[in-house]
């Protein structure tokens, strides 16, 4: 499934407050689980969550999303917290369809049969596992829809409004993958397609139009090698390949490669290997 498919429904929503010194709710250490999507928003204070035998903190400003069926342990740490709970599916009529239950009560042992399947989303995997969700801003729209009226004509609209907004958070809250400069990359593997050509920076900065201190500023960060290493390295990986292959002599290997003089060739290839082109090869060795 994908995002832009859903048709969001909130089954309910509520507002908790949990006092230590009352020790109001002593059950809510028990291990739980639901029927549908839930997230509690923390407004206030902090509490300990347990997850998938994971402990972690949640602190104000941060929400816990969990997926139906899901089993979890809210553990009070010592805090007066309070919390905006929201009990909601993907889908707006999965529960008349299918005969799922619309109330959210918790439960230790779950019926299975009962539960809503969980969705799989091809584009924002993070919707397909339960976990923190940290720099959170739907906590105004939540305080708006509860003190609306749900028979109000416009309540189905503020309840769109507050699971887009919940929606919107935890997708922008999901680690953007670095990408890597399409620059280097090209220049790379130019490099690593044409071992016999000439590689010196002026002739790599003909061939894409970028200054020379620029190519090697790429080269060594992305590598860590200076541009001449890098293609010493890529050359003379080339030249035990075809000195393996004993269909040259380690003279016409250098030429291949490039190289003015076999002195060059022999140093370049001493530096990198530990042993002469000579010895490379296994009728010599």
């Amino acid at each position: 499934m994908k995002i832009q498919n859903i048709r969001p429904l909130i089954y309910r929503l509520s507002y908790f407050k949990y006092l230590v010194a009352d020790n109001k709710y002593p059950k809510i250490s028990l291990d739980k689980s639901h029927y549908v999507y839930r997230i509690l928003l923390i407004d206030k204070g902090a509490l300990d969550v347990c997850v998938g035998g994971k402990k972690e903190r949640i602190r104000a400003g941060e929400a816990l999303y969990l997926l139906p069926g899901e089993i979890y342990r809210l553990l009070p740490c010592g805090e007066d917290f309070s919390l905006y709970n929201v009990f909601f599916d993907y889908l707006d009529d999965r529960h008349i369809k299918e005969n799922k239950p619309q109330n959210c009560v918790f439960i230790n042992n779950y019926d299975e049969h009962l539960c809503l399947p969980r969705i799989e989303f091809e584009d924002a995997d993070i919707l397909n596992k339960s976990g923190i969700i940290k720099n959170i801003s739907f906590e105004k729209t939540l305080r708006t829809i509860l003190g609306k009226d749900p028979a109000d004509e416009l309540y189905r609209f503020y309840e769109l409004s507050v699971m887009f907004s919940v929606i919107s958070d935890i997708l922008s809250s999901e680690p953007k993958k670095k990408k890597k400069n399409s620059s280097v990359e090209q220049i790379i593997e130019y490099i690593k397609s044409n071992p016999e050509k000439d590689l010196s920076c002026d002739a790599l900065s003909n061939v894409f139009s970028y200054h020379k201190n620029h190519i090697n500023k790429l080269i060594k960060k992305e590598t860590g090698k200076t541009l001449s290493e890098y293609v010493r390295y890529v050359k003379i990986e080339y030249a035990k390949t075809l000195l393996s292959e004993e269909l040259y002599s380690s003279t016409e290997v250098a030429t291949r490669l490039g190289y003015y003089d076999y002195s060059h060739f022999y140093k370049a290839f001493l530096l990198e290997t530990g042993v002469r082109p000579t010895e490379y090869q296994p009728s010599k060795i």
